[in-house]
């Protein structure tokens, strides 16, 4: 097999073949081979009808006399060329004793054949647009040189990554394929004689995060950057076409807000689908939902109601009426229990699989609503959670969303009052109120009158008055006139985290001046550098606990309860000394609030932990509720860094009564960052008591091959994990040697350890030395994302593969072998 033009019939040119083209070519080479003498009779090769169908086959003519046996066999390089020519076996052998003699195939050859090496499908009568997708295609089937760009279904065969050219797609068997959608398995294959044509599909699978490819989708023209410089990227098929003028800037901002806006999803998509249909279960699993006001749209979504939340206070003057009602209508605001709403008994569905089943599921029930109202459920088709990634992100946002979930399993308040004007595109529905109004009954003592209540906006009726066209008649003049309703709940007392600053270790005597009794803290440990100084939430005449942080014994750490004297920028004065125990600078501190029966009036705004057997604060209070909020942290927002230290925990900082500050829910999340990129991290380091070494009889041999399990779960665009590996090796002379360790989804091919072929996708490192003493160089981090990372066979598996260039090259093993932590790709 020659890449140029063949010089001979010894030689075929390497490409696409059929086989009645590679069956002339193999009659051409066996006549030549006869006419120059070195074959004893006339062979050829044919694909001829026969009475179990088409088969190929191997027949020799010799016309000389007599009965002696004659062979003639032929055989095929290591691959799938006997599969394609229908044979059982890599070689097909006729023998016989008369002039003639023959031996046919065991099965028909094939019209076409792809294995996991590739191959090329003709096409023809194209219909629609071919979308290139190769930048939303999921991370798992990207191929390393990037000619991947999007899959089709393939009769009834199943599906496989191609990449289009002209008459023709270059098919990739992909194994990932198949969390995703039913690949075709390790090949296509379709035989000769079935003359009936197969039609090819074009099939979307995008995945991303969901704020990134809802965006894409809303705004895409066709027209790259003609609508949005990041997210008009997508074919004019795959976008709505959504002006940009209609949402701006804070219309992205709504959504990276949007609790769940960076988690992963995978959408799937074999036939013209609407919006909703493809983004419906997305939005209700984050309670979101689009909404205009104020000239542009809004995506808001809904969260328990309470003060601190609200931006809009509604009272009695923001109330309006139209001019032909103002002699009979008093503007009181009306109030109706509401029952429709109710859903207390919630199934979601997810995890799709390649069949389009959604395999896993989890039900919410509110048993109380359900014994006074009856069961009312629903449920949720969560069918953008399949892929390595989306599985585990839909975890995190189901939970999230069991927040919100009281608000509707339970009656509620709707409270209907008129507004003004000025009020008709700033309460949109989703804006979080609190209403001050003398006609609507409190909920919890039945007397007329409510007073800084939350709530939060369901509807907005409003008309901006003006000329009628009449019919008949001449134009009648309308009057400008507005309503809101008001969903409002028994009142929720929350509350945020107790406040926390750190002391600051790197100012003289870590941070405390005795003489002043002063603690310097840090800016910002707990808050971003546009917010509030840590210090300043801290005030005169509180009591806080200053408590080491990190301590090596949770019973025994150091901790002071003191009162403050004054705050002056990050400077926190106390009225006493900090003795008993000693200052001791080698150690780190926090400050927090104290104890709840400890604290002064004012700092019980902030929240504190009950007791888990009363459910009380130390007997005295009720518990502070927990909410649901319609906005998640912002995509936008500084991510902590896997690489960040871990802190151990305090017995001071649980119990009843006990602050539950920022600095230790902080710590927390910290302990749990470590335990995944750390403490359970994959590591298979591996040292042999003999060295390995081998000649290439091409440029690189294989010495070791094994399956590395990297870990399942998601990865992002902004987040990857890597596969840190180092050899143990030398040269045995001074001469210059190479190891090379590649890591790929798929064990690689090859008849001989010699020049093995990596399938993609893979991603390959090479160390060099020149030194004749065994050593271990710097690790190199391999990219995960090409692994399968999801669940089902194979998950979390790569493969490594260890070579050598150099009979000279002893290699002794990876005593670095380790998945590192989560870290920017």
């Amino acid at each position: 097999m020659v890449s140029g033009a063949p010089t001979s019939v010894n030689e075929i040119q390497t490409g696409f073949y059929t086989s009645d083209e590679i069956a002339q070519a193999i009659t051409a080479w066996l006549q030549a081979e006869y006419t120059a003498g070195r074959l004893l009779f006339s062979g050829a090769y044919s694909n001829r009808a026969t009475p179990d169908g088409l088969r190929g086959v191997l027949s020799y003519v010799d016309a000389t006399a007599g009965s002696a046996l004659r062979s003639l066999s032929l055989f095929v390089p290591p691959g799938n060329l006997w599969r394609f020519l229908g044979w059982d076996t890599p070689n097909l052998f006729a023998q016989g004793s008369g002039v003639v003699g023959s031996e046919r195939a065991a099965t028909p050859p094939l019209r076409a054949l792809i294995s996991n090496i590739g191959g090329r499908l003709p096409i023809s009568n194209e219909r629609g647009n071919w979308i290139d997708q190769g930048s939303i295609l999921p991370a798992s089937l990207f191929d390393s040189s990037g000619t991947q760009e999007g899959i089709v279904k393939i009769g009834s065969l199943g599906h496989a990554v191609v990449s289009k050219q002209t008459g023709y797609l270059n098919v990739f068997l992909n194994v990932g394929l198949d969390r995703y959608l039913l690949s075709t398995g390790g090949e296509i294959a379709i035989e000769y004689d079935d003359d009936q044509d197969v039609t090819l599909q074009q099939v979307i699978v995008a995945e991303g995060d969901f704020k990134s490819l809802m965006l894409q989708i809303l705004f895409s023209t066709g027209a790259s950057g003609f609508n949005h410089a990041t997210y008009d990227t997508l074919a004019s098929d795959l976008g709505c076409a959504l002006p940009y003028s209609l949402a701006g800037a804070d219309f992205v901002s709504d959504v990276e807000n949007v609790d769940g806006a960076d988690a992963t999803i995978c959408i799937v998509i074999d036939k013209p689908t609407r919006f909703v249909d493809v983004f419906n279960v997305d939005f209700l699993l984050r309670w979101a939902y689009f909404t205009w006001g104020a000239g542009r749209i809004h995506m808001r979504a809904w969260g328990t109601p309470t003060a601190g939340a609200a931006v809009v206070d509604l009272v009695e003057a923001d109330k309006a009426i139209s001019v032909g009602q103002s002699g009979t209508d008093r503007q009181r605001s009306t109030s109706e229990e509401r029952f429709e709403y109710i859903r207390n008994n919630i199934t979601v569905r997810y995890g799709r699989n390649a069949d389009g089943d959604l395999v896993s599921k989890i039900s919410f029930t509110d048993r109380s609503s359900m014994s006074a109202h009856g069961a009312r459920g629903v449920v949720l088709d969560a069918i953008n959670t399949l892929g390595q990634s989306s599985i585990g992100d839909i975890v995190g946002v189901i939970a999230r969303f069991s927040g919100a979930l009281p608000m509707f399993s339970r009656p509620h308040k709707i409270v209907r009052m008129t507004i003004g004007p000025h009020m008709y595109e700033q309460l949109v529905p989703g804006t979080l109120v609190t209403i001050t109004d003398s006609h609507i009954r409190n909920p919890e003592t039945g007397l007329h009158g409510i007073t800084g209540w939350p709530g939060i906006v369901v509807a907005n009726h409003h008309g901006w008055g003006g000329p009628v066209p009449g019919i008949d008649g001449r134009p009648s003049i309308d009057d400008a006139s507005g309503e809101v309703d008001v969903m409002i709940f028994d009142r929720i007392t929350a509350a945020p985290y107790g406040y926390a600053a750190q002391v600051d270790d790197t100012a003289p005597n870590s941070g405390y001046d005795a003489g002043t009794v002063t603690l310097k803290t840090y800016d910002h440990q707990y808050s971003t550098a546009s917010g509030a100084l840590d210090a300043s939430h801290f005030a005169t005449d509180d009591v806080v606990r200053i408590l080491e942080i990190d301590p090596p014994d949770p019973t025994a750490a150091l901790t002071w309860t003191r009162t403050v004297a004054s705050v002056a920028s990050s400077e926190i004065v106390l009225t006493s000394t900090l003795s008993s125990p000693a200052w001791d600078t080698a150690k780190k501190y926090r400050i927090v609030p104290a104890e709840y029966g400890s604290v002064a009036a004012s700092q019980r705004v902030t929240a504190f932990q009950a007791d888990d057997g009363d459910g009380f604060i130390v007997d005295t209070r009720q518990p502070f509720g927990m909410i649901s909020s319609g906005v998640g942290q912002s995509s936008t927002f500084t991510l902590s860094a896997a690489t960040e230290r871990c802190r151990r925990y305090s017995t001071h900082q649980v119990g009843d009564g006990v602050t539950f500050d920022a600095g230790a829910a902080r710590d927390t999340a910290r302990l749990v960052n470590n335990l995944v990129n750390y403490k359970t991290a994959p590591q298979n380091p591996t040292i042999y008591s003999d060295t390995r070494s081998d000649t290439p009889t091409g440029t690189w041999v294989l010495v070791e091959a094994f399956p590395q399990f990297v870990g399942i779960g998601p990865v992002f665009a902004s987040v990857t994990i890597r596969l840190y590996v180092a050899p143990m090796y030398r040269s045995k002379t001074v001469g210059s040697v190479s190891v090379r360790v590649t890591l790929s989804r798929l064990m690689p091919q090859g008849a001989t350890r010699h020049d093995v072929v990596h399938l993609d996708p893979y991603i390959q490192t090479t160390f060099t030395t020149t030194s004749t003493t065994f050593a271990i160089p710097t690790a190199v981090g391999l990219d995960c994302r090409h692994v399968t990372l999801g669940l089902g066979g194979f998950a979390g598996l790569g493969f490594v593969c260890v070579e050598v260039n150099s009979g000279d090259a002893e290699y002794l093993g990876l005593p670095t072998c380790y998945v590192g932590p989560q870290e920017s790709p």
